[in-house]
């Protein structure tokens, strides 16, 4: 039986948390590849869920608010759940992943677990249903509209991010609070997946520039071509940073700025010194055409 290999969380993040956020993301990533195995997922497919990294690791940190050890782990492994069937469902809908398109509707059977495990921890399980359903508006919502509309400057690039980006983890983070049976916590966890979620979007967005050759309404294209400036990015980076501290009133498990920083820190010290050095694009003609 495959499993999991832990996620070996970087040196000068605190050993408390890094021990935390490493144990955390073994269990998610187990809970995942066994009910994908349940469902009759290929093997390559159960791989491909329980190594989703990064997602799995902000299913732990939304939960760092709830008050103990196991309940923060239990409630992760049902957040990362939901955001593994979403994730499938984006490879379902963009078709590039490899994987038979049939299987990745695998997702739905996954999608409906998650919900029903989260209801379930609730006090109430209609806030969840009511919670995902409305977040989930808007996330739909934002990603057709960012299709048809594509971004053509920093304003309209963060109207689009704050719904698929912003939105969609800070839904995990009153989801959290709310299965954690933790409501005085939901703020700063919904805060926290704002913030955290805007700073993941907008290293994606770099990357797709550099790696992946994107360009319509992509944030890095917009930054070449002078339709954002440098300065206005950097200043949506400090913002989400702030966003996503928590509050020193509300008590967290651990120190998370360590995280936090470290993902501002890398658009700013790497990934924005390395986009503004490539070769290629330029500023756009004075008509207004690129």
């Amino acid at each position: 039986m495959t499993s999991s290999a832990a996620y070996q969380v970087p040196a000068d993040v605190g050993r408390d948390l890094a021990a935390e956020l490493d144990a955390g993301h073994r269990y998610v990533s187990d809970l995942l590849m066994a009910t994908m195995r349940d469902f009759g997922a290929s093997p390559g497919l159960v791989r491909y869920v329980g190594d989703l990294r990064l997602y799995l690791r902000a299913a732990c940190l939304l939960t760092m608010w709830l008050p103990e050890a196991q309940l923060r782990r239990a409630v992760a492994g049902d957040i990362g759940m939901h955001i593994a069937a979403m994730k499938l469902f984006d490879d379902l809908l963009d078709d590039d992943s490899g994987f038979d398109r049939f299987e990745l509707a695998l997702c739905l059977l996954l999608e409906q677990r998650a919900v029903s495990r989260l209801a379930l921890r609730a006090e109430d399980p209609r806030t969840v249903l009511t919670t995902i359903e409305d977040n989930f508006v808007t996330v739909g919502v934002g990603q057709l509209r960012t299709k048809r509309e594509p971004a053509t400057d920093l304003a309209s690039w963060r109207a689009h991010a704050e719904t698929y980006g912003g939105c969609f983890l800070s839904l995990y983070g009153t989801l959290a609070a709310l299965a954690g049976r933790a409501p005085r916590t939901s703020a700063a966890a919904t805060d926290f997946g704002w913030g955290f979620g805007m700073i993941v979007t907008i290293a994606d967005d770099l990357r797709d520039y550099e790696r992946h050759g994107e360009r319509t309404g992509n944030l890095g294209h917009l930054l070449r071509t002078g339709r954002v400036g440098e300065d206005a990015l950097r200043g949506l980076i400090e913002e989400a940073r702030v966003r996503a501290t928590p509050p020193a009133d509300v008590p967290c498990a651990h120190d998370l700025r360590p995280i936090i920083d470290r993902y501002a820190d890398d658009i700013l010290d790497r990934g924005l010194p390395i986009l503004l050095a490539l070769p290629g694009d330029r500023p756009p003609r004075p008509d207004g055409r690129s």
